[in-house]
């Protein structure tokens, strides 16, 4: 016992750097379970803070990155939104994992576990085909060779309909979870979260080699095709 909650001092570091490689015979052991409570040794704490702060950095930078190169957004805008997300994303998780109590009700602001409040990846599918069809009518702008410039404006769109379906997201939240799963079920969910993964996989063919970005650009050949013609393309 440590100051009178259970701990683990002589933790198996060990089995925290062994991966867990396909195909082997031996039994593969569970990962130790550590309660709300439980106390964790200091060195344990900071490699798993570690790597949780680097696997959820990915996640946060991901969705500004892909959502200003489909709206072909310049550096200083990329770079805005990335800053932007960090930032906001470190003060909702300092409401989330502190869950404070509304006053004079029985609601609380955050659940109270170390949880992470990002930018999510499920609103990329429809955010992307929503700039590519900006595209196609006119509202984003086009320079006279095709060259998709950038659009602001779409954005904005895209973040004020966010907004609006915020206050709907916070309406359900008031709603009992059995009421939710009647409502989503997982015959709904599944498909969903499903679709997402598989549209985002044009997403990241396309980014894969710098396909978005100041990554993509044209560039043009001094070298003379065989009737004469200069070669461009692009990376």
């Amino acid at each position: 016992m440590c100051q009178g909650r259970p701990c683990r001092p002589d933790y198996d570091y060990k089995f925290l750097f062994t991966p867990n490689l396909p195909f082997l015979r031996k039994q593969r052991r569970s990962a130790p379970f550590f309660g709300l409570h439980d106390r964790m040794p200091v060195l344990l704490g900071l490699l798993l803070g570690l790597q949780h702060s680097l696997a959820m950095l990915a996640g946060i930078i991901t969705p500004p990155i892909i959502l200003s190169g489909s709206a072909n957004l310049t550096s200083e805008q990329q770079s805005y939104l990335v800053s932007t997300s960090l930032i906001v994303c470190a003060i909702l998780s300092s409401i989330q994992i502190s869950r404070c109590h509304v006053w004079r009700t029985p609601y609380y602001v955050g659940t109270g576990l170390i949880s992470v409040v990002g930018t999510s990846f499920a609103t990329i599918p429809v955010a992307t085909g929503a700039l590519a069809q900006m595209y196609d009518i006119g509202m984003c702008p086009t320079a006279a060779d095709g060259t998709k410039l950038p659009c602001p404006r779409g954005y904005g769109a895209i973040l004020g309909t966010r907004c609006v379906c915020a206050l709907l997201e916070i309406l359900m939240s008031f709603m009992p979870p059995k009421a939710l799963k009647r409502i989503f079920p997982p015959l709904v969910t599944g498909p969903t979260v499903l679709l997402i993964g598989v549209k985002l996989i044009t997403t990241g063919m396309a980014n894969w080699a710098g396909g978005s970005g100041d990554c993509s650009v044209v560039y043009q050949s001094a070298c003379q095709g065989d009737r004469g013609g200069t070669i461009t393309g692009s990376f």
